[in-house]
């Protein structure tokens, strides 16, 4: 009985909190997905030092940072790779698809927050 209550309680603070976000036009920026789903693996800044990087890694996570890494890639190329993982791209099966967690004006907003984190005079904009 506790936990059916206890459930009941998280389905609604949750519902409420979503409400919330939705009517005050809290929705997650570029900067906070990618510090919630990017950056364990990629690093705060892009480097590919994130948490997750580690040795036993086949291949190390791409640094975003760097200008010959992204200039490798089209924003709609990185679209792809956010919304169906690495593979479409022939990258890392590693990289996980997001297409279902986010929203596509959510990827647009990661996409140009990715972009920002090369500061390079190469780096693509």
């Amino acid at each position: 009985m506790f936990m059916k209550i206890k459930q009941t309680f998280f389905a609604g603070l949750l519902a409420a909190v979503v409400t919330v976000i939705a009517q005050t036009g809290l929705a997650s920026t570029g900067q906070q997905n990618f510090e919630w789903y990017c950056a364990q693996c990629h690093g705060l800044d892009g480097g590919g030092e994130g948490i997750n990087s580690v040795d036993e890694l086949p291949v190390g996570p791409m640094a975003l940072s760097k200008a010959k890494e992204m200039i490798k890639f089209t924003d709609d190329q990185i679209v792809q790779t956010i919304t169906q993982g690495g593979p479409v791209n022939n990258l890392e099966s590693l990289m996980p698809t997001w297409g279902l967690t986010l929203t596509e004006k959510e990827i647009k907003e990661l996409v140009r927050y990715v972009r920002s984190l090369c500061k390079e005079a190469e780096c693509p904009k």
